[in-house]
């Protein structure tokens, strides 16, 4: 979120990459899309400030991750990101839940 100053700008052997060479473990149920803003977050779950901040992923990485979108025809509604074989709902939330980080 615009809170934090970590953005995510690549995804390499399942770790997002920020600040050129620290990383993050992807966690592709965990991604969030912010219907305010409509920009894709993953939460940073290993910095000792920062810990569980939803923080931008780049535009760049955005558009690649959202090549393997799908639409959800289950239960859930909204779209779905396939990696690696398995579908997961993609998370939304808005600005009006601040709390979740979205900016």
């Amino acid at each position: 979120p615009a809170d934090t100053p970590i953005c995510f700008n690549e995804l390499r052997d399942g770790e997002l990459v920020y600040a050129q060479t620290m990383t993050q473990r992807f966690e592709p149920d965990m991604l969030h899309f912010c219907t305010d803003t409509e920009r894709l977050y993953h939460p940073l779950f290993n910095h000792k400030r920062l810990r569980d901040n939803l923080c931008l992923i780049s535009s760049h990485l955005a558009i690649k991750l959202s090549a393997t979108f799908v639409p959800l025809e289950s239960c859930h509604s909204g779209i779905g990101y396939d990696y690696n074989g398995t579908t997961f709902p993609v998370l939304t939330t808005s600005v009006a839940e601040r709390t979740q980080g979205c900016p």
